[in-house]
């Protein structure tokens, strides 16, 4: 058959198309009137239709059942897949319609199509849903749906197991920066405590020699005696400590100036003892000469 030529991009992906059909079957996301599942492998194992769609309608109403789709975006891949029209009878078996979905008319311009396919071509407005329906699908009559079902439900719970997943692998990367962050503030609130007390060095410095010390020695270690030690306090101890020894130095110094200072008294003193025993000396001598003359 011909069929006339549509403006769809001829570069579509099989991706778009798939986008585009779930957005034709779920207009609205927030109240799904259905099940759109991609990739679904068959009962069999041997073919996966590309999608297929499970509406949410009463049970013997058109268009409900499972609603199985092929897309093909090249004409080489149509030509492959009505070359054994087979192929698609792993999943269409279970199917109350079956759909060829392609993205332009001419794929199929020429090819002579299973009578149990419908067509569908792609919209040509960029995020549009409304397909243009080439060749209607019929009504088909599907086999027992047991296994299609139970396939379709482990597919189900393969991608729960999967959304789960990344759920608990997203909440423990979301754990994992909110730690970082909270390590980053508090470090960064220490340094700005050591900034504004300039005792905070201290007191870090005094907390890790105290368990140095009682992880040195654990069973004589007197420390251990002490049930609660206060950084802070030991951190002003030894700023006080500081602060004394400071303080003796001067008055070491101020010490030492006295201590010289009475040196020099006594040696002055002393000097002035000698003085007077030379003169009472020269008195002596003096007056022993007079005598003697």
């Amino acid at each position: 058959m011909t069929i006339a030529e549509s403006a769809t991009p001829k570069k579509a992906t099989a991706g778009d198309v798939l986008d585009t059909l779930e957005r034709s079957y779920s207009p609205k996301k927030d109240w799904p009137s259905g099940l759109f599942m991609r990739e679904v492998g068959a009962p069999d194992g041997k073919r996966r239709a590309d999608a297929l769609w499970l509406p949410a309608a009463v049970s013997g109403a058109v268009g409900t059942g499972i609603i199985g789709h092929e897309v093909k975006v090249s004409r080489a891949d149509v030509v492959v897949e009505l070359s054994d029209p087979s192929k698609a009878w792993s999943w269409q078996r279970y199917c109350t319609q079956w759909w060829l979905v392609i993205p332009d008319a001419k794929l199929i311009d020429g090819l002579e199509l299973p009578v149990s396919w419908g067509v569908k071509v792609a919209p040509t407005r960029v995020n549009g849903r409304t397909f243009t329906v080439l060749r209607d699908a019929p009504i088909l009559e599907p086999e027992d749906l047991c296994p299609a079902l139970a396939r379709i439900s482990t597919k189900l719970a393969f991608e729960r197991v999967k959304k789960d997943a990344a759920v608990a692998k997203a909440e423990r990367m979301q754990a994992y920066a909110e730690g970082r962050l909270e390590r980053a503030e508090q470090d960064a609130a220490r340094q700005g405590q050591a900034t504004l007390n300039p005792l905070t060095p201290f007191i870090e410095a005094v907390d890790a020699e105290i368990t140095r010390l009682r992880e040195q020695n654990p069973s004589r270690n007197p420390l251990w005696s002490i049930r609660h030690i206060d950084a802070s306090d030991v951190a002003q101890a030894l700023l006080d400590l500081h602060q004394t020894r400071a303080l003796t130095t001067d008055i070491s110094h101020v010490a030492n100036g006295k201590l010289r200072q009475l040196e020099l008294l006594l040696g002055d003193l002393r000097d002035s003892a000698v003085l007077r025993d030379a003169s009472r000396v020269l008195g002596e001598l003096s007056e022993k000469e007079s005598r003697a003359a």
